[in-house]
C-alpha cells in the first residue's frame, strides 16, 4: 500500500475551483469529511453477515483507502468497523461470522468537491460493480514499488452521474487515472477517461484502440475523432489522461501522463448544451484493474493542467 500520509495541503485545496466531481481512493479535500464511497459484500454468508450487506467507507489516517479504513454500516446488524472486518481478510477479526474471505464491490463513490451539485457517482447498472476486494484481498497494482488501489473490472462496469441540463456545458476540463487494459473479445476500443455525454453517449471521451495502441479523443454521439496522435502505448500501464475541451477559437486538447498529444483552436462540440450526464464507461469486457481517481471541471483549467498534472503524477509515481 502507499506508505506514509499524503502532503499536508491535497489537490483540491489548491485547484478546487471549478471542480464539479472529484472521485478516488484517496482524500482530495482537507475540508472534505465525508465517505469515499459505498461498498457491498458480495460471497457466502456468515451467521451474522449476509452477502449483500451495505457500508460507507472511510479513508483511513493516512488519507487513503486501505483494509484499516473505518466503515460506517448501512445495513442493520453488521458488527465491522473497518473495510478489513468487513471482508474477514486475514489478519483481521470477523465480526460478522463471515465463511470465508469475502470479495467486496463498489455501489458509488461519494463526490469531494465543495460544489454539491453532483452528491455521488454511481455504477450504471445493480449486479456490475467493481471490486475493491477479492477474496479478502485488496485490489492494487504496483508503481514505483508502491502499491495503489486499482479497482478491478469484470464485466462492463460504468459510472455516471446524471445533471440537469444547462449545468454542465464548455469549457470543460477532466483529469483521470486509470490502468489501461487490452479491449476483451470483438472489442476493439476502452475509454479510458472521465467524459461529458449526450443523448447516452460519450461526448469527449479518450479511449485506446488495441489495433493501434494509440489514444485518441473522441466524440461517440457524433463518430467524430475530435483528435489523435500517433503515439504508442502499452496496456496493463497506468496512465493520467487529462481532457480539455474549448469553444473555437480556444484551445482543445488532451494530454497522457503531463505530454500533450493533440490540440486544435477551431473546434466547438455540436452537443455542448445538450451535456446531461458525466461518465466512466468500461463497457469492453476487459478484464483486471482499472479506475483509480477522476476530477472534472466545468470550467477551463487551461493555466493550472501542468501543475495539476503533476500533482497526480507525483502522487502515483507515473513518468
Amino acid at each position: 500500500m502507499r506508505f506514509g500520509p499524503l502532503p499536508p495541503t491535497l489537490l483540491l485545496d489548491d485547484y478546487g475551483t471549478g471542480a464539479l466531481l472529484a472521485v478516488s481512493m484517496r482524500k482530495l479535500r482537507t475540508a472534505y469529511t465525508g465517505f469515499s464511497m459505498r461498498i457491498q459484500r458480495r460471497g457466502i454468508a456468515g451467521s451474522t453477515g449476509t452477502a449483500d450487506d451495505q457500508a460507507d467507507l472511510h479513508f483511513d489516517s493516512n488519507n487513503y483507502t486501505s483494509l484499516d479504513s473505518p466503515i460506517t454500516t448501512v445495513t442493520a446488524g453488521v458488527l465491522s468497523t473497518t473495510l478489513g472486518e468487513f471482508c474477514a481478510a486475514p489478519g483481521y477479526s470477523n465480526p460478522d461470522s463471515m465463511s470465508s474471505a469475502d470479495t467486496v464491490e463498489v455501489v458509488k463513490f461519494y463526490n469531494q468537491t465543495e460544489d454539491t451539485t453532483i452528491t455521488e457517482f454511481s455504477q450504471g447498472a445493480v449486479g456490475q460493480y467493481n471490486e475493491l476486494v477479492t477474496n479478502g484481498v485488496l485490489e492494487t497494482i504496483t508503481i514505483g514499488g508502491n502499491q495503489f488501489v486499482a479497482l478491478n473490472v469484470n464485466f462492463r462496469e460504468n459510472y455516471s452521474s446524471i445533471i440537469a441540463l444547462g449545468v454542465l456545458g464548455t469549457p470543460l476540463t477532466t483529469f483521470t487515472v486509470t490502468n489501461v487494459k487490452d479491449p476483451a473479445g470483438a472489442f476493439t476500443f476502452e475509454g479510458v477517461s472521465l467524459t461529458p455525454s449526450a443523448y447516452a453517449a460519450e461526448s469527449a471521451v479518450v479511449r485506446y484502440d488495441d489495433t493501434t495502441d494509440q489514444f485518441e479523443l473522441f466524440d461517440q454521439r457524433n463518430a467524430d475523432q475530435i483528435l489523435n496522435s500517433t503515439d504508442t502505448f502499452a496496456t496493463d500501464t497506468p496512465y493520467l489522461f487529462t481532457t480539455l475541451i474549448q469553444d473555437a477559437t480556444d484551445l482543445t486538447a488532451y494530454y497522457v501522463n503531463n505530454a500533450l498529444q493533440a490540440s486544435r483552436t477551431d473546434f466547438t462540440h455540436i452537443n455542448r448544451t445538450n451535456f446531461n450526464q458525466i461518465k466512466y464507461d468500461q463497457s469492453n469486457k476487459a478484464a483486471g484493474p482499472e479506475f483509480m481517481e477522476g476530477i472534472y471541471y466545468n470550467s477551463s483549467k487551461q493555466s493550472d493542467i501542468a501543475n495539476i498534472n503533476q500533482n497526480l503524477m507525483d502522487f502515483y509515481g507515473l513518468t
